[in-house]
């Protein structure tokens, strides 16, 4: 794992005259984070941040990276269960579900706390609003979002791929397409064949991987698009 952090405790995304306007931060396909610059559809890449990142997730003012064996902010590396996680940012602080562990912990003030959780099946995506923490988790062929005790709070049809619930709805894969849902059940959709992860790239926007490409996603209402994201050359 290497170090080469430019974030202070509270990441400013430059936006003055002399700098490029950054979207978020961006997990590229050799598991280095980089910088995303620009606006929707022309964007460039900055330079590397940190290598060796499973998992990311980005607010408007920071961003959170698990990596082999910890969580890393601020350039920090907090020892963690290995493997990837699934992250909720809540204002400044984070849930955080380990799949491997099977293991819900919170990230505040630089500490990882471990909660207990009543949860049956797969934890695919996770929201936390001002503590209060959902799941959403697949169980057979179906998806649900379920609370802490595991009480069902709502179905996702469709689900086949990664979930990410949203302050404002549900973002999911079904097939080769991945849907954008509401909390009126309005939907949206976009083509993404063969959808793997998604990820927090910054505020409004999501970073869906697949088997080939990299895209964003901007999920604020009335700005929602996709486009490609670029890769760094070899």
């Amino acid at each position: 794992m290497r170090l080469a952090f430019l974030f202070t405790c509270n990441l400013v995304w430059a936006q003055n005259a002399l700098e490029r306007p950054q979207i978020g931060v961006m997990i590229d396909a050799s598991g280095t984070a980089r910088g995303v610059y620009g606006v929707s559809a022309s964007v460039t890449l900055g330079d590397a941040m940190l290598s060796g990142v499973l998992s990311s997730a980005c607010s408007d003012s920071w961003c959170i990276f698990k990596t082999a064996d910890a969580v890393v902010v601020n350039g920090q590396p907090v020892p963690a269960p290995a493997g990837p996680a699934i992250f909720a940012i809540d204002g400044a602080n984070a849930a955080i579900y380990f799949p491997g562990a099977k293991q819900l912990a919170i990230w505040q003030n630089g500490q990882l706390t471990p909660v207990e959780t009543k949860i049956d099946g797969q934890v695919v995506g996770l929201r936390s609003d001002a503590g209060v923490v959902q799941f959403a988790v697949r169980r057979r062929e179906s998806t649900w979002i379920v609370d802490e005790t595991g009480a069902i709070v709502n179905a996702i049809a469709g689900a086949t791929g990664p979930v990410m619930l949203l302050a404002n709805g549900i973002l999911y894969a079904d097939g080769d397409q991945v849907v954008l849902r509401r909390v009126d059940a309005s939907e949206l959709r976009f083509d993404a064949p063969g959808a793997l992860s998604f990820s927090g790239l910054g505020l409004n926007y999501v970073q869906i991987r697949t088997r080939g490409s990299s895209f964003a996603l901007r999920v604020d209402a009335g700005h929602e698009r996709i486009f490609e994201l670029p890769e760094p050359a070899p």
